[in-house]
């Protein structure tokens, strides 16, 4: 994953700033529903009542919420970038119009990821670059 910065669509009407500015990102490596991240608001201090719509997020690894009100954000704050809901640790961040979030698929594992950094750097700020592989602790393939 790679996360940048692209100022493409600041001052654009398409944003509807009173929402983005009460709107959250849950995110989580493996996969989150809206179901866990309504367990793990309500477990935060939000209800669910104080929800106004809970979206998909750019990946199967996130999930976005609107809140009600403005008031909301003040409580999520006070948990910080992490919560934890049972064994689960979610990174919270804010939604904001120039961060983007980037999948790349089907790279071979050696693949260094810092040449990645450098082909997005030149559109925007990259934020961070994480890989994501299935590690297999024992393999069962057998070729004849």
């Amino acid at each position: 994953m790679i996360e940048l910065n692209l100022p493409a669509i600041s001052g654009s009407d398409a944003v509807m700033k009173g929402v983005m500015e009460r709107s959250i990102r849950l995110f989580f490596k493996t996969g989150i529903n809206q179901v866990d991240e309504v367990k793990t608001l309500k477990n935060a201090g939000i209800n669910p009542e104080d929800i106004q719509a809970i979206s998909k997020g750019q990946s199967n690894q996130s999930v976005e919420v609107a809140f009600n009100i403005l008031d909301c954000m003040k409580v999520v704050s006070t948990v910080g970038s992490k919560i934890d809901q049972g064994h689960k640790t979610y990174e919270i961040t804010r939604l904001n119009v120039n961060k983007v979030m980037l999948k790349v698929h089907w790279l071979p594992v050696f693949f260094d990821p810092d040449v990645l950094k450098q082909v997005f750097s030149k559109i925007g700020k990259v934020i961070k670059v994480m890989e994501d592989y299935l590690i297999m602790k024992e393999s069962k393939l057998q070729l004849e």
